[in-house]
């Protein structure tokens, strides 16, 4: 599945300095305890253009996962698991979580192609702190990476609050991910950065109020 992880665009930020548009995520062991200005509120506007919603979101996770916060809780739910791959995958289905969470407890919403195309950056940084922790082989780290986000996204999907995800949102995901499988299944590329997924136009489905 290499199209999925080296093909996406580099963040158009640098992740340690994003935290403009709001603060980080908080320890997954936590999420209850965020701050409500959370991903889907930058500087208390109303609906943002889906550039806004990607590079806020995608930043903040960015930000954790390469604070030591972030780089003790892989460390602990790697050791947790027993398994790098699980490890990586729970970090990553934590941080998708808290960051929809913390949106919607700001009255947003981040549209569901948004915060899976974030999702390829972020999984790709815990794959870099992974690596240079020494958890994960270099030599395996594309089939550990790309197991590891359908797994964390699939866990996402399924155990957000109902409060945070819709129904309708849930289905998008299975939907997305089940797209990503059948195209990598078939040796085509994923798509990269935030060009459309599956038809459908980012600008049309970013963060709404």
């Amino acid at each position: 599945m290499q199209g999925l992880i080296s093909g996406a665009q580099q963040p158009q930020q640098n992740p340690k300095n994003t935290q403009q548009a709001g603060q980080a995520p908080q320890s997954p062991s936590q999420p209850g305890q965020q701050d409500k200005q959370g991903p889907g509120a930058p500087g208390g506007q109303g609906a943002a253009s889906s550039q806004e919603a990607y590079n806020v979101a995608t930043g903040q996770m960015l930000n954790f996962v390469y604070d030591q916060q972030g780089m003790d809780a892989l460390a602990k739910m790697v050791q947790a698991s027993g398994d790098p791959q699980q490890g990586m995958a729970r970090l990553f289905g934590r941080l998708l979580t808290m960051t929809v969470q913390s949106a919607s407890m700001a009255g947003k919403k981040i549209a569901p192609e948004v915060i899976f195309q974030g999702g390829i950056e972020v999984i790709r940084a815990i794959s870099e702190v992974a690596q240079n922790k020494g958890i994960i082989d270099p030599a395996q780290e594309k089939e550990i990476a790309e197991a590891a986000f359908f797994d964390g996204l699939a866990l996402f999907a399924k155990e957000a609050a109902e409060e945070s995800l819709s129904e309708a949102e849930r289905q998008r995901y299975i939907e997305l991910l089940d797209m990503a499988e059948q195209i990598e299944a078939e040796g085509g590329g994923m798509p990269q950065g935030q060009q459309q997924v599956a038809g459908n136009d980012p600008s049309q489905r970013g963060m709404k109020a």
